[in-house]
């Protein structure tokens, strides 16, 4: 979560720590309105990236507090790990991409903005959910999130 905006397309790390308010952890949710998958870079595009939404999780720490390069996640489905990675994953670390985000959108005139949510990369792959499963988002030093799908929908 920014606390401040960051409109420099250079700008260094140390002032986009300075500009996050806290960390939590996330599910990004990936959807596409096309048929079985069967997607191209324009459809992409056209499909809003594949988002279908994202959960957040409680326990807001601040990024002095944790070392998101060395924090593991895994995904578990109905108790058994489909999903895992470490931050260094992402870039070698969740903040290296939410820096290179920054930078670009600066670039772009869009800068980010005070109270703007950042989705900073994923830890682990992504997996196919299935309705009526239990699916739990284990990040150290956070709380855990847990959510099932039916129909369609989501229920944390």
């Amino acid at each position: 979560m920014m606390d401040k905006g960051l409109d420099d397309p250079q700008a260094p790390m140390a002032e986009l720590i300075r500009r996050v308010a806290y960390a939590v952890p996330a599910l990004e949710v990936v959807d596409t309105a096309i048929r079985d998958w069967n997607i191209k870079l324009v459809d992409t595009v056209a499909d809003n990236a594949s988002g279908g939404g994202f959960l957040l999780g409680l326990g807001a720490r601040r990024l002095t507090d944790i070392d998101l390069r060395l924090c593991g996640g895994i995904l578990s489905r109905n108790g058994s790990v489909v999903s895992r990675g470490l931050g260094v994953d992402c870039m070698g670390s969740p903040l290296n991409a939410m820096l290179w985000l920054a930078r670009r959108m600066a670039e772009l005139g869009q800068p980010l903005k005070e109270g703007d949510i950042v989705m900073s990369g994923a830890f682990g792959p992504m997996v196919p959910v299935r309705s009526g499963e239990v699916y739990l988002a284990e990040i150290s030093g956070f709380s855990p999130i847990q959510v099932n799908f039916e129909d369609g929908r989501a229920d944390a």
